[in-house]
């Protein structure tokens, strides 16, 4: 999977002393946006090693409701019916974002990896944790955004009624996803969803700790793609476990075909048109729109 980020909509990039971004005054961070953008390709194209299929994605930053981060949509598909065109609009009004100087290393912050049984194996249902370091806390982390509105660029998304891949594997009477054994590698396993999100609530809160397509996520705190997020996403746009890294790096990796299934405090919503915290910690979430 090739993704090209296109920026003829995004402007400069200006940062306030609050964090909230803007295409008008502050501090010109539009270098570090991009790279925070580049970080984010650079991890989905190492998860899905899908050769065939390309598109490219438009950033641009807009006036959204004060309590949604971020919006991602669909626009177009390609002949294989998987997005070709996509948009992600960036809020501009009220979100103070935290934008790493340097995404790919998650210094600043303290992961932790989580799993859950999937049948009799494993598989990595989170990689998450709060920041570690002060310019960090309180604002919302850019790259965790970019990362989730990506997942609804990919396909997690119903904002596009062209998007019958997506319709198609999801069951909407049990409100599932089935993660099935050609694509994972493992034994198969359900999903469950509300709208186009993970739903963290269900199924004894299992996937609490799926973060990063879960409906929001809470300032101070980072989320990387999880092995369901990525197996969820290869499952709508047909993948076999050949195509499949469930640890991706941050690093742009030349593709390799060998299956690598992964044993193993405000709140903003991240929506597609169409809290992190530890398990058992109160989550307090904005929005990330679906």
């Amino acid at each position: 999977m090739t993704i090209t980020a296109d920026y003829s909509l995004l402007g400069t990039v200006y940062q306030n002393e609050r964090g909230v971004l803007s295409n008008t005054n502050g501090t010109d961070v539009t270098d570090i946006f991009k790279s925070n953008v580049q970080t984010s390709i650079n991890y989905w194209q190492n998860a899905i090693l899908l050769n065939t299929w390309n598109m490219t994605i438009n950033f641009k930053l807009d006036t959204l409701s004060t309590s949604i981060a971020g919006i991602s949509h669909i626009d177009s598909f390609d002949s294989n019916t998987r997005p070709l065109m996509t948009t992600i609009s960036v809020g501009n009004s009220a979100t103070p974002f935290y934008i790493d100087p340097t995404p790919a290393d998650n210094s600043e912050f303290k992961l932790v990896d989580f799993s859950i049984l999937a049948g009799t194996d494993t598989v990595n249902s989170g990689r998450f944790g709060a920041a570690v370091d002060t310019s960090a806390s309180g604002r919302y982390d850019l790259l965790s955004l970019i990362l989730h509105e990506m997942e609804h660029a990919l396909g997690f998304d119903a904002s596009n009624a062209g998007n019958t891949r997506y319709t198609s594997v999801i069951n909407t009477t049990r409100k599932i996803l089935t993660v099935p054994t050609l694509v994972s590698g493992l034994d198969p396993f359900d999903i469950p969803v509300t709208g186009t999100h993970i739903d963290g609530d269900t199924n004894f809160k299992i996937f609490n700790n799926t973060s990063l397509a879960l409906p929001g996520f809470n300032s101070g705190e980072r989320a990387l793609l999880s092995g369901v997020d990525i197996l969820a996403i290869c499952t709508i746009e047909g993948c076999d476990a050949s195509q499949v890294n469930t640890n991706p790096s941050a690093v742009l990796q030349p593709v390799n075909t060998s299956p690598s299934a992964v044993p193993e405090p405000d709140t903003l919503l991240l929506m597609s048109v169409a809290g992190l915290g530890m398990m058992g910690m109160v989550r307090r979430r904005r929005q990330l729109r679906a």
